[in-house]
């Protein structure tokens, strides 16, 4: 039996950190942040960086945390920001080397986790409201294509990997984001 996963996926500024601030409090769930945001606030790689040690370490210690998901007990649901799906989509743009390897691990993943993927879409006004990475000056454009370029990429990942998902837009009110992440997660723990 596959370990069900709830993985909350977008670019930059989608939400993911503040839904899962908003979640990691509900009965039998267990949050797990962003493991590239939380590394990246330790190095000095910018996103826009070709960094192949940076993606080589995120992918082991995406690897590392899903042996700790799957001896989690079963009546935990674990929620978990961007997981492989968004790091295989960074890695993809910056090391081809990397993400070839990465992708051959995340398949054996796929056969130990039974995913629903909540992606989160939102405008690019949004993205230039929201965007957390610091951005050399004069490099605004080429960061905005980056995650254009990004946002395709998970969704491609999903696609080509038969990942169940659902789509939820980001520009809705915190609470009501939430409401409808919240309503997913129930659907999926309920699902057979």
């Amino acid at each position: 039996m596959k370990r069900k996963i709830i993985v909350l996926t977008g670019i930059a500024g989608s939400g993911k950190s503040t839904i899962g601030s908003k979640i990691k409090s509900l009965k039998n769930i267990k949050h797990f942040s962003e493991i590239g945001r939380e590394y990246r606030n330790v190095v000095a790689c910018t996103t826009l960086d070709f960094c192949p040690l940076f993606d080589e370490v995120i992918m082991r210690r995406e690897l590392e945390r899903d042996e700790k998901i799957l001896s989690l007990p079963l009546h935990v649901l674990p929620v978990v920001e961007t997981w492989h799906i968004g790091n295989l989509s960074y890695a993809k743009l910056r090391s081809s080397k990397i993400y070839k390897r990465y992708l051959q691990n995340f398949k054996k993943q796929l056969k130990k986790f039974e995913v629903l993927a909540i992606l989160i879409k939102i405008q690019n006004n949004t993205f230039e409201q929201r965007k957390t990475d610091l951005v050399n000056e004069g490099r605004e454009q080429e960061h905005r294509q980056f995650y254009l370029k990004v946002g395709k990429g998970i969704k491609r990942i999903i696609d080509n990997h038969n990942i169940h998902y659902a789509v939820l837009e980001g520009e809705k009110s915190v609470h009501e984001l939430t409401q409808q992440v919240i309503g997913r997660i129930n659907s999926f723990k309920e699902k057979v």
